[in-house]
């Protein structure tokens, strides 16, 4: 273990966040009980006036490697107060657009590297959170460590394909369902049914 940290140890003395490390196995699992601050991803959101157009002034300003996201949220506050159709034409008029909340969230999971991934059953829809890259295998373990233990494979359907057909029963119809082994790589949106004894 003292060997897989002692160049970590040497980074972070000359001032390096281990974040722009690309981190072995080994030490991914010497640090993960350190909860290591300079590990985790940045992502810095400015709130800026609401006529504010140039935002390189905040990049600037932002630590390295930084994303930044500049949001005006005192019209975007009055603009959520507002019905549809009021908020459509005030935003007509004012020549803006509501904010991208979607986006941001997207922006926030890319940057702490995690994505979703669905299972659906018939009377439920759940979405479970897991870092990117992630095993079929691991992510059953994410849902109940039973599934990891017992795991057979991973029926996997893509979330557009169900969206454009409408059901699990049409996509299974098209032959759009696949069967995955543990080791398959989760895609962001995958809809899963992990079969498992």
């Amino acid at each position: 273990e003292l060997a897989a940290l002692e160049p970590l140890h040497a980074a972070l003395e000359a001032g390096q966040p281990l974040r722009e490390i690309q981190l072995t196995p080994e030490q991914k699992k010497a640090t993960r009980s350190f909860q290591l601050f300079s590990e985790k991803p940045r992502l810095v959101v400015v709130n800026v006036a609401d006529d504010e157009t140039d935002v390189e002034q905040y990049q600037k300003l932002a630590p390295e490697g930084s994303k930044l996201v500049a949001v005006p949220l005192g019209i975007q506050l009055e603009l959520t107060k507002m019905d549809a159709e009021e908020r459509d034409e005030f935003c007509r008029e004012m020549g803006i657009e509501m904010f991208d909340r979607d986006g941001l969230i997207r922006q926030i999971m890319d940057s702490s590297r995690q994505m979703l991934f669905f299972t659906a059953g018939e009377k439920e829809v759940r979405t479970w959170m897991i870092p990117q890259q992630c095993p079929a295998v691991e992510a059953a373990g994410s849902i109940h460590t039973d599934l990891a233990r017992g795991f057979i494979r991973a029926e996997v359907i893509t979330c557009d394909d169900m969206i454009r057909l409408g059901s699990e029963r049409e996509v299974k119809a098209h032959n759009l369902a696949r069967q995955e082994p543990k080791d398959y790589i989760i895609k962001d949106g995958d809809i899963l049914n992990i079969r498992h004894n």
